[in-house]
């Protein structure tokens, strides 16, 4: 999906310069601990993987963590990405997200005075992380993630979930609700085991937890939201996470004490756990590959989705009642 980053002022003298990122994520990511960044003609000597085309490697500087494979995955969609920064697009990506950055120039047409501009870039976004995760799927897999998926497959019947080895993901149902299963490389070093639920309906508020000192993979992604620090009356809880929310009336209501012992469970483990709107995330450090682990967390996170969401349904009625 694409979601559209909010404007950021930066300061230089006396005249502002205004940035709006256009942001399109990849899901699943690349793991391959991309850093793709414009070459700007002012910046210093850098190393780049070359990716054999002229133009293209002209235009960025290429790095990664799997640099044969990053190399050969940019040289498939090497001629589009040049093309795009050839007409000006300040072009970025990484394992989770193609970006293009506009603003910046002191003469530059803003935005609000170009709203098409908004939906070009967009377009452009969108189209160049189809290319990126297409071309993907036609590399073979690195030995790890062959290792992963032999793990995977190994135990996803007894899950009764199945195995997509072109994006090294589980997914299917589970407790009646969707699922998925992947990993994630946060800031190119911390590998986690992202756990992912659709809920059966709506939340109409967000709940995020991070443990303290750790990154947020959902903020670094998205954006961090408008929110509120809320305490939960948890001192476990509190102790070692930061929390906060969007419509904490709904959240309060929503989290009864059953809801609050799936919570409890999550966060045994978790790095961060996001709730927002009907999606329920939960990412785990490191790769998890054992079938009890699991299924552990998947009983804690479908069994908090679906309470949840039954609560918030309830909060919601009587809050619009109160409302008239």
């Amino acid at each position: 999906g694409a979601a559209l980053l909010g404007r950021h002022d930066m300061r230089g003298g006396r005249a502002g310069l205004r940035y709006t990122y256009c942001r399109a994520l990849l899901e699943p990511p690349l793991h391959l601990g991309l850093n793709l960044t414009p070459l700007y003609k002012s910046a210093p000597s850098v190393t780049s993987i070359p990716t054999g085309h002229p133009v293209f490697d002209a235009a960025f500087i290429l790095d990664a963590n799997e640099s044969s494979q990053a190399q050969t995955l940019l040289s498939l969609v090497a001629n589009e990405f040049a093309l795009v920064a050839q007409n000006g697009w300040r072009l970025s990506a990484t394992d989770q997200y193609v970006q293009v950055r506009l603003g910046g120039d002191y003469n530059s047409q803003f935005p609000e005075r170009d709203p098409a501009l908004l939906s070009t870039a967009l377009d452009t976004i969108v189209h160049c992380g189809q290319r990126l995760l297409e071309a993907r799927g036609t590399l073979p897999s690195a030995d790890w993630e062959q290792n992963v998926i032999a793990a995977w497959e190994s135990i996803a019947p007894g899950l009764r979930l199945r195995v997509d080895r072109t994006q090294t993901m589980l997914a299917g149902a589970y407790a009646g609700l969707r699922v998925q299963i992947y990993l994630d490389l946060v800031q190119r070093r911390d590998w986690r085991t992202v756990f992912s639920v659709k809920s059966p309906g709506p939340l109409a508020a967000m709940l995020s937890l991070t443990r303290k000192g750790a990154v947020n993979r959902s903020w670094a992604l998205r954006g961090r939201q408008v929110v509120e620090q809320i305490a939960l009356a948890d001192p476990i809880i509190e102790q070692s996470f930061e929390v906060w929310a969007k419509q904490a009336a709904i959240v309060t209501q929503a989290l009864n004490p059953q809801a609050r012992q799936y919570l409890q469970r999550l966060c045994n483990e978790a790095t961060d756990v996001v709730i927002e709107d009907g999606l329920f995330e939960a990412s785990l450090p490191g790769v998890l590959g054992d079938a009890s682990k699991l299924r552990e967390v998947l009983d804690a996170i479908t069994g908090l989705a679906s309470v949840m969401t039954a609560n918030a349904s309830a909060a919601n009625q009587i809050l619009r009642q109160t409302a008239y």
